[in-house]
């Protein structure tokens, strides 16, 4: 059931991904749903790219969470790459949007998050992961 649970999430954190990246501003205007707080955090004038690395952060933690304890170096490597191209692509989207721009560090803070965030989920796994499992 956790699995199931992990990949529902992911799958939404990777739509998401894409609904910020492509909406028309990039202050987040267009979220109506978001509350205030995050609105105002996710400003891009008050913490600029370094919100990006929010939600691969999180994509870094289930995509560890979902191989347990696995010392599978390619797999893992497999899901950094997953995440790097995803961060690629929604960044060459933007080169569409009119009021959106391609930035590298962009790029850097969603690597940067999805490291963190796959070292954090491995020490997870570490931690409550029974042996054998």
């Amino acid at each position: 059931m956790l699995r199931i649970f992990l990949i529902f999430l992911a799958f939404l954190l990777v739509l998401s991904v894409f609904y910020f990246s492509w909406i028309a501003y990039p202050d987040l205007r267009e979220a109506w749903f978001l509350p205030g707080w995050v609105m105002d955090w996710a400003n891009e004038s008050r913490n600029g790219d370094l919100r990006t690395a929010v939600p691969f952060f999180l994509l870094g933690i289930v995509f560890e969470l979902l191989m347990k304890k696995s010392n599978n170096w390619m797999r893992r490597l497999g899901f950094w790459f997953l995440l790097f191209v995803l961060v690629v692509v929604v960044e060459v989207g933007q080169l569409r949007l009119p009021h959106r721009h391609f930035s590298y560090t962009d790029i850097f803070w969603g690597v940067a998050g999805t490291t963190a965030g796959m070292l954090i989920g491995g020490f997870l796994n570490f931690l409550f992961t029974p042996e054998g499992e």
